[in-house]
């Protein structure tokens, strides 16, 4: 079985580290170290689920303000490579990476949720118990809160009420191609594009570029980078995207060096407006 190297290193991460925090008007923030700033564009970098390295790009106009150095929640951008060399890690197979990924990706979306249409039939019957208890709990939240009565309707066992319909999912998608060569060797790359809601917030979309990358890694043992173009559902496809999400190694897409250990990756979020 294909095996993926894990630093511990971030059980070990200390409280007081700090780091940067861009502020969005959507009122969603991401925290990390900011690499650019300037009067177009804020680029920070931050560290998601599982040590992935990410880096957003996204436009002064989407920008509410920024604040240099807060308090952060992990620094394992910083300690991942030395734990690692002083021999600090441990393994797991990519199937328990895959599980973990989507475990942490789904009840953050939980948490996220503001209706109750966004609580989706995969969320509550997920076959983790911790993810459909808090699926279940979301989705009587937002229900009391618009105004369904439960005195005289009741939810069943898979949290759903009865005689209604289910919440759809929180992204389509509407096309897929494969590009197995790049270079000199074979390295297989995925593109994907999406429909998301128009009203989706930068964190939750980041969220949902996740999302895709543990469906894609659950279809196939072999993808090593993947390009997601994100629609608005009011435009679709007929419009220019809006976002972008890459996964790849920490050089790009030429970097064939590290395809091979996918805990070095990082996404590069690319937002257009």
């Amino acid at each position: 079985m294909k095996k993926i190297i894990l630093a511990t290193a971030f059980l070990l991460v200390s409280s007081s580290a700090y780091a940067d925090t861009v502020y969005y008007k959507d009122g969603t923030k991401s925290e990390g170290k900011i690499l650019k700033d300037n009067k177009d564009f804020v680029v920070i970098r931050e560290t998601m689920e599982g040590g992935i390295i990410s880096d957003t790009e996204a436009p002064r106009s989407l920008v509410l303000r920024v604040q240099k150095g807060g308090k952060r929640q992990d620094a394992i951008a910083e300690i991942f490579g030395e734990e690692a060399r002083k021999g600090k890690v441990e393994e797991a197979s990519k199937e328990d990476f895959i599980e973990k990924m989507r475990v942490d990706n789904n009840l953050k979306l939980i948490r996220m949720a503001v209706k109750s249409t966004e609580i989706t039939d995969e969320l509550l019957l997920d076959n983790n118990d911790s993810v459909k208890s808090a699926a279940r709990a979301k989705k009587r939240e937002l229900l009391e809160k618009e105004g369904v009565d439960f005195s005289r309707m009741e939810m069943t066992r898979e949290g759903r009420l009865r005689k209604k319909p289910s919440g759809k999912a929180p992204f389509e998608v509407v096309k897929r191609k494969e590009r197995k060569a790049l270079g000199d060797i074979d390295m297989q790359r995925e593109e994907v594009s999406i429909l998301v809601a128009d009203d989706v917030t930068i964190e939750k979309l980041k969220l949902l570029f996740n999302q895709v990358l543990i469906d894609e890694l659950k279809k196939d043992n072999r993808i090593d980078a993947l390009w997601i173009v994100a629609y608005r559902e009011g435009t679709g496809t007929d419009a220019l995207p809006f976002a972008y999400g890459i996964w790849a190694p920490p050089g790009g897409f030429d970097d064939y060096r590290n395809i091979k250990d996918k805990t070095r990756y990082r996404w590069d979020y690319r937002l257009l407006e």
